[in-house]
């Protein structure tokens, strides 16, 4: 891999599967993987890396990762009482009718759409 900065926290990551932008004040990878899950990629932990060096970057990654995935954020979700639910087998019976799909109903622009193909 190989790192290129363009500017302070933006870098150019050159690896074996193409050229990836990443704008660590931006929270954005050109892989989109940091966007979607919250957690560095492997290009974003090589910018982090090159920004902080290797030394601080156990104390660095931390500032990257998204809120919701910290531990802090896992103690608040889960500091309250969770209520243990009985078996399956002690939950009430109740009748159900079948469950049938809804309807197909033909949408006004693809009928329209065939008229003008076949004019």
């Amino acid at each position: 891999m190989t790192i290129i900065l363009a500017r302070e926290q933006e870098y150019e990551i050159i690896g074996p599967d193409g050229n990836f932008p990443v704008k660590l004040s931006e929270y954005n990878c050109g892989c989109g993987s940091w966007q979607i899950s919250g957690i560095p990629c492997s290009y974003v932990m090589a910018s982090i890396s090159h920004n902080c060096g290797t030394k601080t970057l156990r104390d660095r990654v931390p500032m990257y990762v998204h809120q919701c995935l910290t531990k802090n954020a896992y103690m608040q979700t889960y500091r309250g009482m969770i209520h243990p639910l009985p078996d399956k087998k002690m939950w009430p019976k109740i009748e159900t009718g079948k469950v049938l799909p809804p309807p197909f109903v033909v949408q006004s622009w693809q009928t329209q759409n065939t008229k003008e193909e076949r004019i």
